[in-house]
């Protein structure tokens, strides 16, 4: 039989996760996983209705300039960049992007279980392409 979590071990488990990512000439940055609400957030912040019928269209681009921005942080876990920043991520080349943003989503379970994109989430270029 399986035991009901304390509140304190129920906290312990819900500790955002994060990632060192490697970036070239003995540089890195930290890459940690968006509290749920706030991806909420990120994710109402880039939707939009479609013809009326309630069907949403996201703005890949937007979500993953966004996401990264909140992913992104300092040894105690503080963002760098705010959201008013994304669109300067958005302009990084390829392959930082793709590195950061491979791990930005998988901390975030945007991941399949093969470490394929999500259905949502397909394209982590910065253009949306």
């Amino acid at each position: 039989m399986s035991k009901v979590m304390s509140k304190a071990e129920l906290m312990a488990e819900g500790k955002l996760k994060a990632e060192v990512v490697p970036m070239g000439d003995g540089k890195h940055v930290i890459i940690s996983e968006v509290p749920a609400i706030q991806y909420a957030t990120l994710w109402g912040d880039c939707a939009s209705e479609l013809d009326g019928k309630g069907e949403m269209d996201i703005d890949m681009q937007k979500f993953n300039a966004l996401l990264l921005a909140n992913c992104i942080v300092d040894e105690k876990g503080e963002r760098i960049f705010t959201d008013e920043d994304a669109p300067l991520l958005a302009k990084f080349g390829q392959e930082s992007f793709r590195k950061m943003m491979n791990v930005a989503k998988k901390l975030n379970g945007l991941m399949g279980d093969e470490g394929n994109d999500s259905e949502a989430t397909k394209d982590a270029s910065p253009a949306g392409e």
